[in-house]
């Protein structure tokens, strides 16, 4: 596989940069990769203290049709408005050099500066509605409607007593499917993630909540869905040579998680998961009432 820096050197295409554009690039590019990786090294979106404490007590009080907003203990973030300074900083110097590229970085740039400004500006209302238009695409009737279908079709069902593993039982296997594709991300249990797996390609390491719940479906699922797919796109990523592609451009996760969900339904050995089509569904609908603001 030919790296993207081999490309900008070697090529014949017209996209090909005059060498001091070649070197802008690169030079810009290595600045980016300090701004994305400071982002997802201080940008704390997986870790919840209290999750499954306040989960009981929203679900204690919609038995007794009554509202409860869950009061999350997050681990805090060490970002400030420092960040969105060399953000907007790195936005402008790509928005005044000509290359093909530039619109990629920008892109990617307004995404995490959203996320940033959003964290750094809790009470801002104006910078929520922000936050939402950018962070959730936009829900069509039809893909609504046709959630509800699926939700009713494939209701939650509570699938804990028949996951018999944890974290820990799981990692040795998963450690192994890891070492063969020789993608080179490492394997850690996190005790504070809200979901059981997260990639984070900054630092080229899969997380598996410590004490999650697994079956021997769901440990497949993984290796299938989260290493084969989210694991991998990240390993190609860096093989372009350009951190513009460690995690990909914008809106990437929507076609990578369709995807990995695609392996899930058709290539499990041991079958389809359990809610997976409701939890499908159900992020649609969230989607849906989050912009219109009647979540």
């Amino acid at each position: 596989m030919i790296s993207l820096y081999e490309y900008l050197n070697n090529s014949k295409d017209p996209f090909k940069l005059s060498r001091e554009d070649k070197e802008r690039l690169l030079m810009l590019d290595k600045e980016y990769g300090k701004l994305y990786k400071e982002f997802w090294y201080k940008w704390d979106r997986t870790d919840c203290k209290n999750l499954d404490e306040e989960f009981k007590k929203f679900i204690s009080k919609r038995k007794q049709r009554k509202k409860y907003y869950p009061q999350l203990k997050l681990v805090k973030d060490e970002l400030d408005s420092s960040w969105l300074v060399k953000a907007l900083d790195l936005k402008n110097k790509f928005s005044n050099f000509n290359c093909f590229l530039s619109k990629y970085y920008i892109e990617n740039i307004e995404y995490m500066y959203h996320q940033v400004n959003m964290t750094v500006n809790k009470n801002d209302a104006y910078i929520l509605s922000k936050y939402n238009s950018v962070m959730v695409l936009p829900v069509d009737d039809k893909a609504y409607e046709y959630a509800w279908d699926l939700i009713k079709k494939y209701p939650y069902i509570d699938k804990r007593e028949n996951q018999p593993y944890n974290g820990q039982d799981i990692l040795p296997k998963m450690q192994s499917h890891m070492n063969k594709r020789k993608y080179g991300f490492k394997i850690e249990l996190n005790p504070y993630m809200v979901a059981r797996q997260n990639v984070e390609p900054h630092n080229k390491t899969l997380h598996i909540k410590t004490d999650g719940y697994f079956s021997d479906l769901d440990v497949e699922s993984l290796r299938i869905h989260e290493i084969d797919v989210h694991v991998a796109r990240r390993y190609y990523g860096y093989k372009t040579g350009l951190n513009l592609f460690a995690d990909g451009l914008l809106y990437r996760n929507t076609l990578d998680e369709g995807l990995a969900i695609n392996q899930s339904l058709h290539h499990n050995k041991f079958g389809v998961k359990p809610n997976l089509q409701f939890d499908i569904a159900i992020k649609c609908i969230i989607g849906k009432h989050i912009l219109d603001k009647d979540f």
